[in-house]
């Protein structure tokens, strides 16, 4: 539906053509070590939002991205949680995934991954993130349940309430911060950021976690 590569271009490569807007930005290397093949997320920094797309969620959903960290301390306002990626900010109807050291301890080398969905219902665990490294997220689900990998590997699966409705979350993305509220904006690098209007096959999320150059990410996206 949405295929963002960053190849020092904010365009959607899509046939879609759901482009990001924003007043400024800054790029920094890829994860394939492309000069500026990928967008620099910084505290304070201007949003990264679509361009005000017309269309809806159906009753599926998948997002997928590559992030390093660059810095996990805690900026003065609002937490210690930085967003990757959310739809309609961090509210009670939305999507989205944060990440923190904050709060609940982890172990060592780990910290928590949460991600958010309609009727104001969010899930949490703790997986192997290490500052200044490529990891690769993918959350896919639908109004029962969901599943969020971490670097190809399932991380954990949880079940939605009955009152889950997709249709009612404004259809819009922010690209490493939320655009509602609290910005949670992700200190680091963002890569090869995909959104499509179905739920992935383990086996497509593996494709894109192996991949060895950015994937066409649109409906018709295949794991060849």
């Amino acid at each position: 539906m949405a295929w963002y590569p960053f190849d020092s271009s904010i365009e959607d490569e899509s046939v879609n053509s759901f482009n990001l807007c924003t007043n400024s930005i800054s790029y920094t290397d890829g994860r394939h070590g492309d000069v500026g093949g990928a967008f620099l997320g910084v505290y304070g920094g201007d949003l990264l939002t679509s361009c005000s797309p017309n269309d809806s969620w159906t009753d599926e959903i998948s997002y997928a991205l590559w992030f390093q960290p660059f810095n996990l301390e805690s900026d003065p306002y609002p937490s210690g949680w930085f967003a990757l990626i959310t739809m309609d900010g961090w509210n009670h109807d939305s999507f989205g995934t944060l990440i923190s050291d904050f709060g609940e301890e982890c172990e060592t080398g780990h910290i928590r991954v949460r991600t958010s969905w309609p009727n104001n219902q969010w899930f949490a665990d703790c997986g192997e993130i290490d500052t200044g490294h490529w990891h690769h997220l993918c959350v896919t689900g639908n109004e029962e349940s969901s599943s969020v990998f971490l670097d190809g590997e399932l991380l954990f699966s949880s079940q939605h309430s009955a009152e889950t409705t997709f249709t009612e979350v404004p259809f819009e993305w922010t690209v490493g911060a939320s655009a509602r509220s609290h910005t949670y904006q992700f200190k680091g690098a963002i890569d090869e950021v995909g959104i499509w209007n179905r739920a992935l096959t383990e086996e497509e999320i593996l494709a894109l976690y192996n991949a060895p150059a950015p994937t066409p990410g649109c409906t018709d996206w295949n794991a060849d």
